[in-house]
């Protein structure tokens, strides 16, 4: 290497941006597989699961088709956002970077909420597993102690 270049050696992260070619409208079909896919897909299935169970212990009062849709709508924008050429290109475009934060946060987030996964839970269990599920959601329990007093503004420093 010259000892007056002023270039800086090439890093792992400008190595693998170099390795993918520029984004055109040819490269839009471009799919990934991540990791996280296949939680996605797991929650996709946890879901369905217990919106059987619950359509089978409530025959007169089925799960909301609503609740469902966002669920799954959720789920699908996660997945559009982790493994399309969103997916690809985020480390090396930083704008298709951002777009994917947008996508999981404004869109993927609210409507996975809407779908109530957690009510879900707590209404198609039965048993030991309800009794576990109920204790991690009382106000009293340990993990939900935690997180509030963790998070609330008194724990924080005062600035004097």
């Amino acid at each position: 290497m010259d000892p007056l270049s002023t270039s800086a050696p090439p890093t792992i992260h400008t190595l693998a941006a170099e390795a993918l070619a520029p984004l055109d409208v040819h490269r839009l079909g471009s799919v990934t597989f991540d990791p996280v896919s296949i939680l996605l897909i797991a929650a996709g299935v946890l879901y369905a699961v217990g919106v059987h169970r619950f359509g089978t212990r409530h025959p007169g009062h089925p799960w909301s088709v609503r609740r469902t849709g966002a669920f799954f709508g959720g789920l699908a924008v996660a997945l559009v956002s982790v493994d399309t050429f969103i997916g690809v290109y985020d480390v090396q475009l930083f704008y298709v970077h951002m777009i994917q934060h947008l996508m999981l946060i404004m869109i993927a987030a609210p409507l996975l909420a809407m779908g109530a996964p957690v009510d879900l839970l707590t209404r198609a269990t039965t048993g030991r597993v309800h009794h576990v599920v109920d204790a991690g959601l009382w106000p009293r329990s340990w993990p939900i102690r935690w997180w509030t007093s963790s998070s609330t503004p008194s724990s924080f420093p005062s600035p004097t």
